[in-house]
């Protein structure tokens, strides 16, 4: 491509073996380039639904499930409450990050999965699973149960997300 160009300029004909083997390169590299882009293309699917959306529709678009998430945990978790949020582990702690946002102003301390630590939680406690569905979540959740009493308040699957809350009765002895 850039020698057929660079023929151009010089005022040299345009074609034969350039032309050739620059137009099949070009269409592979636009078919290699589009995989690149996939969120990009994808998103604009989802421009026209978003630009009909209201102000509240457009943060669920925006935030997906952790969004919808939490407006549930305004209403289901006191503002006083203490939260052990359980999330996988990622180098920006993306989730954990933005569960804190959207629940604040209760406490919310972040623990990993896969070594849960326990020992912080209280009686009264809320205990917030945010796993891939992929995660084994009933390991992590039976360690808990082993722990405590546990009251489960809340559970949903969505878009690949399993996300339970517990709410902490009584440490077993």
């Amino acid at each position: 491509m850039v020698i057929s160009v660079g023929m151009a300029k010089e005022g040299k004909k345009i074609g034969g073996r350039g032309l050739l083997v620059g137009i099949p390169a070009l269409v592979i590299w636009l078919v290699g380039a589009l995989t690149l882009f996939e969120a990009e293309i994808a998103a604009v699917g989802i421009i026209p639904e978003f630009l009909k959306a209201g102000s509240s529709e457009r943060k669920a678009i925006a935030g997906g499930p952790v969004y919808k998430f939490s407006l549930s945990a305004e209403t289901l978790i006191p503002v006083e409450a203490t939260v052990h949020l359980f999330t996988p582990p990622d180098e920006s702690d993306y989730y954990g990050g933005k569960l804190r946002y959207y629940l604040y102003p209760r406490k919310v301390l972040v623990s990993r999965p896969e070594a849960p630590d326990t020992s912080g939680v209280s009686e009264g406690d809320y205990i917030i699973l945010y796993l891939p569905e992929k995660f084994p979540h009933r390991t992590l959740e039976s360690r808990l149960r082993r722990a405590f009493r546990i009251e489960s308040v809340y559970h949903r699957i969505d878009d690949g997300w399993r996300t339970t809350v517990l709410r902490a009765s009584r440490r077993k002895g």
